[in-house]
């Protein structure tokens, strides 16, 4: 994220295109960073270090899940339909048959399964937070 800004910040400073202003939006700035990158890309690493891969990527399915989620929720723009009600249940059952959190023999580390819906989670509030701002 550094390395893309700082060249932009360059361009934006040699053709005088910022005003003080413009600090009152840092804190987007911010947010996206830690919810679109830092955040989600730690919490992938790491649980896809736990995880056999195919579980790890199916898992990651959980990005559009939260996306509509946290839209219906936070955005009022998307109309909850009995359609995206059934699709979205059927969407987290997937979720908990690839996590299986009753299985006790840690064949799926639990680690890994939190670390992965963490990252689900972050990118997915991130395209919430992109679409209010």
């Amino acid at each position: 994220m550094l390395l893309g800004f700082l060249p932009v910040l360059v361009f934006a400073l040699a053709r005088r295109a910022l005003r003080w202003s413009h600090g009152r939006h840092a804190h987007h700035f911010l947010t996206m960073s830690l919810l679109a990158t830092s955040v989600y890309y730690f919490a992938f690493a790491a649980g896809t270090a736990l995880l056999p891969s195919g579980i790890a990527g199916a898992l990651s399915g959980a990005i559009p899940l939260v996306s509509f989620i946290s839209a219906a929720l936070l955005l009022r723009t998307e109309p909850i339909t009995r359609a995206r009600t059934l699709g979205i249940v059927l969407g987290v059952g997937g979720v908990l048959l690839i996590a299986r959190p009753w299985d006790a023999t840690g064949a799926v580390p639990t680690a890994g399964v939190l670390h992965m819906l963490l990252g689900s989670i972050s990118v997915g509030l991130s395209s919430c937070t992109t679409a209010a701002s």
